[in-house]
Order: structure tokens, then sequence, then C-alpha cells
């Protein structure tokens, strides 16, 4: 949970006051950034594991379109889970103005987790490349 505060925290902190954030709705984007983010670690968990346990060929007990389609129903779900403990109740502004989650240290685990996330998806990819092209 201290994961996520952190992150919610730092990525809406990013959106409000940056000329690269959405000022108007930094909550909403905040949470579609994570979203996103989790996507892409579920999606690069799977393609890693299906190209190490599938050797001769890649294969998916359902087709792609429905496993991507889970894959976003199961993020959204536990990013719509994580939101709803951290962000609903009183303790939502206290959680926003708690000093110790924009910690320098804080901030940088934010921005580094972001840069994993996209590095994720590019890799993940590449070994999709690889493997259709039998390189590997």
């Amino acid at each position: 949970m201290e994961l996520f505060k952190t992150l919610i925290c730092n990525f809406i902190y990013f959106n409000r006051h940056t000329k690269f954030g959405d000022a108007d709705f930094p909550i909403l984007t905040a949470f579609i950034i994570l979203f996103h983010c989790l996507f892409i670690i579920l999606f690069s968990i799977m393609t890693v594991a299906a190209l190490c346990i599938f050797v001769d060929r890649v294969y998916y007990p359902m087709p792609l379109w429905c496993l991507i389609l889970l894959i976003y129903v199961i993020s959204g779900s536990v990013t719509l889970f994580l939101y709803y403990k951290t962000m609903c109740g009183k303790r939502y502004i206290a959680t926003l103005k708690n000093p110790k989650y924009y910690a320098k240290s804080r901030r940088i685990f934010s921005a580094c987790f972001f840069i994993v996330c996209i590095a994720l998806i590019f890799v993940s990819g590449q070994l999709m490349w690889v493997r259709n092209n039998g390189l590997i």
C-alpha cells in the first residue's frame, strides 16, 4: 500500500506542477498512468513466461485478444481496488498532504518505476520479435 501511495502522490504531483502534465485532471491522469504501468508489467511477465515455458513455439490457451482483455480487466480491478483503499474515505487529503511521500528518494523511485515500465514493454516486444523470427 505504501508503494501505491508513493506512486499515486508523485504522479499527481507531476501532473499538477509540470508543463507536461494535465493540470485539469491530475488524479484521473495519475490513475490512468498507474493502470497502464500495471498492465505493462502483467503483459511483460506473461510474455516472458510464455517464451520461457513454450520453447518450441508460443502457444496461448486462448485467443490473444481475449488474453489482452483479461490482463486489462485484472490490472484495472487491482488498480481500482488500491485506488479505492488509498483515496476514498477520510484520509484522502491527509494522504496527499503527507510530506513523506514527496521526499526526493521517493520521487526518484517513482520516476525509475515509470521508466522501467516503459523499458519492459520494449524488452518484451523485442523478445517476441526475436522468438518469432527464430533467432532463439
